[in-house]
């Protein structure tokens, strides 16, 4: 058994390598050349003209892409092979820390960048005799509507693109997430259903399980044969082959043949997250083999003991793999499967009768159909429950949780290595690492967040005090709460925002507020009381939200010292048309520390802040307007003296942010300039006196076009004029590329 799990070691290993590496596996397609590819379309379209591909001919063959399609193009099936010409784009490095942007999830599948294409037809359909079965089912979902709909069709054919956020958000907080992937559970739960019918046949008993998996086949290639569920059949399959032979099962050996039929199919299998947590999980299960051996041969105790122990054996040997990919632990995850596998059981069972029996009859057809939405209906009551009861799931930081993966497989490596004394002395030596990692040695710190062409910004303090100050926009199918806001507050391992900030309502700031409200991110809120644009009242109106319209002088003090304050706020009614007036500006300050947020502040702001005393000596600033050419004027610089200014911009936008004239009065204000668009997100860490910028470096020089250049050491110190002696240090992620002197 340590045999086979050592076999399946490298593999999940292997993800270090694969998430580090610096130039791709296969040969580098042309970037930015006109191009012609053949290609097999891997998933349906999104209504945003958007889809993963995999290239069977040209330039990045053999190679996953993820496909934009012309606007006009019409509707396409899964499985069709595509003719396309167009030009192929890495994909974006990651904006933010820890990777929450666009890309993120391509990335992890193994996508290797985007193929924009200008024309696109299609070359053969992607029909095949089990269509209807698919159609079946997606028919199945339409009529279900709703959440069990979606529910439904990702049970049944692993399409979890109808799924609401919320839903997704509530499986994985219960460690739940692996029962909407098509896997072993479900593929031994189909085979059970099976035995039922197949029983009553007069057949040899030994034929049943060979006949099962044949049936169970069809219905993997009906739902194309996701890696999970080739590896549950593969499995089975010899497993039964055995069976029928007289011959003594394997299942260590049939592990490994199914990885190798994985990558034989797919090489690049081994870089995706569901490769390595399915083969990972049933490593463990394989493994606590002997111990359900000697769990008795009472049926309580098999009963109520192996599924704990088999849930919580395959939990175990995916943690490194989930811990790097998503830096979180479910503590009761395999508690949690056993409470729901009852409820799936049903749903799976009643779903199965009425896609096959449901045609013969229409009393049948609504028997059956009533049958599956109130299963699928428990099903997601259930998850619902175990999340609000349950506690709630281990979140850690990004290098916190990769630097804890790569402790618990070098545990593994050695215990596998048969050294099991000292893989425990490893152990012990290891445990103090996460108490070390979680000690953050600055009290204050913020990230101003790359969310496109708008704002978003996170204040926190090593105590836990967490602060959002805009959220981001939303448009078409990007949500920035949802796909950044959101996922950097829960891999910096926080439930909720004590407060956000709403400094206007434009949809730039404040889009992307209605998705932290519903997942009960946010515990207070502040808005400058105008109307337009505000949340619906669902949103708006979420329990335990305690609303507030900011007033000058408004503030927030932390645990730490430090304070927020609101410098300016609207007095009396403001005209829509002049929300940009009614901007709040806020003044964080900690010790000798100062950062000003401005939102889209207009000049007569600038102003006022120079008639209050309050621009005086600002360490960092946070630009106005996206780096508007009104805003930064040269009076408002010159009395702030920032030694640091943050533009948040998106790239290309068709604003000309940030303008040429903002940036040459920065430069001459003798301010270290640093642009969301170019740079990423920026974080600001500080002790009061010493403040450590540190800056997601930009793709390429080239990015700058005609701008001058030095090379930059990985960290610059800069000292002398900057308000309160204050000593700057800046630092690239990567520590490649160069630093732009002037604008």
């Amino acid at each position: 058994m340590e045999r086979a799990a050592l076999l399946l070691l490298p593999s999940v290993a292997a993800l270090a390598a694969w998430e580090t590496r610096t130039a791709p596996a296969g040969p580098e397609p042309p970037r930015r050349e006109r191009v012609r590819i053949e290609a097999r379309l891997l998933a349906q379209p999104t209504r945003a003209g958007s889809a993963p591909i995999r290239v069977t001919a040209g330039p990045g063959a053999g190679d996953r892409f993820l496909i934009r399609l012309p606007a006009e193009q019409g509707a396409l099936r899964a499985g069709s092979i595509l003719e396309a010409a167009g030009r192929f784009e890495p994909y974006p490095m990651p904006r933010n820390p820890y990777g929450p942007d666009r890309s993120s999830g391509e990335r992890r599948r193994g996508g290797r960048g985007i193929f924009r294409a200008e024309s696109a037809r299609v070359a053969r359909e992607g029909r095949s005799p089990l269509d209807p079965i698919a159609a079946r089912i997606r028919e199945g979902a339409n009529r279900l509507g709703g959440p069990e709909g979606a529910l439904y069709l990702a049970l049944f054919l692993g399409d979890r693109t109808r799924l609401d956020p919320e839903t997704t958000e509530s499986f994985r907080e219960t460690g739940l997430a692996h029962l909407l992937a098509l896997s072993g559970l479900h593929l031994g739960i189909f085979y059970a259903i099976l035995r039922v019918p197949l029983g009553l046949l007069p057949v040899p008993r030994r034929w049943i399980p060979i006949t099962a998996v044949a049936i169970l086949w069809v219905f993997g290639a009906a739902a194309r044969l996701p890696v999970s569920l080739l590896r549950a059949l593969v499995m089975a399959t010899l497993l039964a082959l055995g069976r029928l032979l007289e011959r003594r099962p394997a299942p260590g050996n049939a592990l490994g043949v199914a990885a190798l039929a994985a990558l034989a199919l797919d090489p690049a299998a081994a870089g995706e997250v569901s490769f390595q947590l399915s083969f990972s999980a049933t490593a463990g299960i394989l493994a606590a083999i002997p111990l359900l051996a000697r769990l008795g041969a009472g049926r309580a105790a098999r009963l109520l003991a192996a599924p704990l122990l088999v849930g919580a054996a395959a939990q175990a040997a995916t943690l490194p793999a989930a811990l790097w990919h998503f830096g979180r632990i479910a503590p009761l995850g395999a508690a949690a499967t056993v409470i729901a596998a009852p409820a799936l059981t049903l749903a799976l069972a009643a779903g199965s009768a009425w896609t096959a029996a449901g045609a013969l009859h229409p009393a049948v057809d609504r028997l059956l159909g009533n049958a599956a939405w109130g299963s699928l209906a428990l099903l997601r009551r259930i998850v619902e429950w175990a999340e609000q009861n349950g506690p709630a799931a281990i979140r850690l930081a990004g290098e916190d949780a990769r630097g804890l993966a790569a402790a618990l497989l070098l545990v593994a490596a050695v215990f596998l290595l048969r050294r099991r004394r000292a893989a425990l002395f490893l152990l012990v030596a290891l445990a103090p690492l996460p108490v070390l990692l979680f000690h953050d040695p600055w009290p204050v710190r913020v990230t101003v967040l790359d969310v496109g062409q708008g704002s978003a910004a996170v204040i926190e303090t090593a105590d836990g005090e967490r602060v959002l100050i805009d959220a981001g926009p939303r448009w078409g199918d990007f949500d920035s709460g949802e796909r950044v806001v959101l996922p950097f507050l829960r891999r910096r391992g926080g439930e909720a925002f004590d407060l956000a900030v709403i400094t206007h309502p434009d949809g730039d700031h404040i889009g992307g507020l209605d998705h932290l409200l519903r997942r009960g991110a946010v515990r207070a809120l502040w808005e400058n009381g105008l109307e337009r644009r505000r949340p619906a009242d669902r949103e708006a109106s979420a329990p335990g939200v305690k609303r507030a319209s900011a007033l000058r002088g408004a503030t927030h003090r932390f645990r730490c010292g430090a304070e927020l304050t609101v410098l300016t706020a609207p007095e009396g009614r403001v005209p829509p048309e002049k929300s940009n007036a009614s901007s709040l500006t806020l003044l964080l300050r900690y010790r000798r520390f100062t950062a000003l947020f401005t939102g889209d502040a207009p000049p007569e702001t600038e102003r006022a802040l120079l008639r209050l005393g309050a621009a005086r000596g600002i360490t960092v600033l946070v630009a106005p307007h996206h780096g508007a050419r009104h805003g930064c004027t040269f009076p408002f610089l010159t009395e702030a003296r920032p030694a640091a200014t943050i533009v948040s911009c998106g790239r290309n936008n068709r604003y000309g942010h940030p303008d040429r004239g903002v940036l040459a009065r920065t430069a001459r204000a003798g301010s270290l300039l640093f642009r969301t668009d170019r740079h990423g997100a920026v974080s600001i860490a500080t002790d009061g006196r010493r403040v450590r910028v540190r800056a997601r470096a930009p793709e390429s020089p080239r990015l700058y076009g005609a701008l001058p250049y030095r090379p930059a050491p990985r960290r610059l110190f800069a000292r002398g004029r900057f308000p309160g002696r204050v000593r700057i240090a800046v630092r690239f992620s990567s520590g490649e590329h160069p630093f732009p002197e002037t604008p």
